[in-house]
């Protein structure tokens, strides 16, 4: 019996040494559909292996993926073989070259609809979808609120908003953050304001490179009741530079000069209550992929204006953004706002230099 036992091990083993080439050979011939009607693309990494799903951009070293199955991944550039789009694709090149139509990597070869023959190091970015302008938008919003009713009725409300339109050589931002905070004493009646503010942000920037790139334009409008600030807006231009670009962590520099004007709502009686200064503007943005689903982000600018106008004013959000689902977020952020010079009201009440704002939200991200 034992020789029968290790009779059969033996044979046992002989047939599964002979089928592994057999099985690799499939595993290794395995090709993606090719027919117009195929709704995914494909991705194949240099080991081999296939993912099925959605491209949705490439942007420096990194493409990022909607797996059908294992949801959003950051695939290193360098560990893909080769990409098989199902739908258009917008395509620039190196030289401000920008193609549409199905796009096909293998290994160094691109090509693009019927166009072929380009080189793989001369593909800058990818962004996914046909040339239909509801494909270039991305939009988050983030609300908080906290409401007490009782001794003291209390309502404080925070909103970000987030908007962003990118193709392969533009991209335009919009952002916008408003606070209130209102509290009602229910013996007297009264109601005190402890916050009023709002900054919104505008910027337009076009690649020249998958580095560097200008900004045109950008602006800003900020109102702040608690800072004496009854309005203020900045216009200016600039340039940028992406000094970081990771996949997992990005780190974006941009700088120029700019025009400030601001209005103060009082002032002592020997003062203006407008004043218009040249700047310099300064923006960095931080944003680190901890988790699939957890980002860590810090976003700040600054101002260098002259002493009527502040001096040196700043603002910071520092803080970490999870996805709940596909859609829904959940945020927690610590924003820093600090004016180097603030300008005294009528009555010669001085604002405090810095305001700090802890801000829990949840979103929808789209």
């Amino acid at each position: 019996m034992r020789l029968i036992s290790v009779g059969i091990k033996r044979i046992l083993c002989f047939v599964f040494l002979l089928t592994l080439p057999i099985a690799s050979l499939y595993a290794n011939s395995f090709e993606p559909p090719q027919s117009e009607l195929d709704q995914w693309d494909w991705v194949q990494l240099t080991s081999g292996e296939w993912l099925k799903g959605k491209i949705t951009v490439l942007y420096g070293d990194t493409l990022e993926f909607d797996s059908d199955v294992l949801d959003d991944l950051s695939l290193d550039w360098d560990d893909v073989q080769q990409v098989r789009s199902a739908k258009t694709m917008n395509v620039r090149m190196l030289g401000q070259l920008d193609k549409n139509g199905r796009l096909r990597v293998d290994g160094d070869k691109v090509s693009i609809g019927a166009d072929d023959g380009f080189s793989r190091q001369d593909l800058l970015t990818i962004t996914s979808g046909e040339n239909s302008e509801i494909n270039y938008w991305s939009v988050q919003y983030l609300l908080g609120a906290n409401i007490r009713s009782g001794n003291t009725s209390q309502v404080d409300i925070n909103s970000n908003l987030k908007v962003q339109r990118r193709t392969v050589a533009n991209r335009f931002i919009l952002t916008h953050l408003a606070n209130f905070s209102e509290s009602t004493d229910q013996v007297t009646q009264v109601t005190t304001s402890t916050a009023k503010d709002q900054r919104g942000n505008a910027a337009w920037d076009h690649f020249i490179s998958d580095k560097f790139f200008i900004r045109p334009i950008f602006g800003e409008y900020q109102q702040d009741d608690f800072q004496n600030l009854d309005y203020k807006y900045t216009v200016g231009t600039g340039a940028g530079y992406q000094a970081v670009d990771l996949g997992w962590m990005e780190w974006r520099l941009v700088g120029g000069p700019a025009y400030q004007e601001t209005h103060y709502i009082t002032v002592l009686p020997d003062e203006d209550d407008a004043v218009k200064t040249a700047a310099f503007a300064g923006v960095s943005n931080l944003d680190i992929d901890i988790t699939s689903n957890l980002e860590f982000y810090h976003d700040y600018s600054f101002y260098f204006v002259n002493k009527e106008s502040g001096e040196y004013l700043h603002h910071m959000v520092i803080g970490l953004n999870m996805d709940l689902t596909s859609l829904l977020d959940y945020d927690i952020s610590l924003v820093w706002d600090r004016t180097e010079n603030p300008k005294q009201d009528e009555l010669g009440y001085m604002p405090k230099k810095n305001d700090y704002r802890f801000i829990i939200s949840f979103g929808l991200d789209f």
